[in-house]
């Protein structure tokens, strides 16, 4: 259950990087 935990942790911190990275440049734009 932990390792599962942490992977969905990984998972979805990678994708709000990607998305919060993709709002600022749609922000700057």
């Amino acid at each position: 259950m932990n390792a599962n935990l942490m992977k969905f942790r990984k998972k979805r911190v990678s994708y709000l990087n990607t998305h919060s990275s993709t709002y600022r440049l749609t922000r700057f734009k």
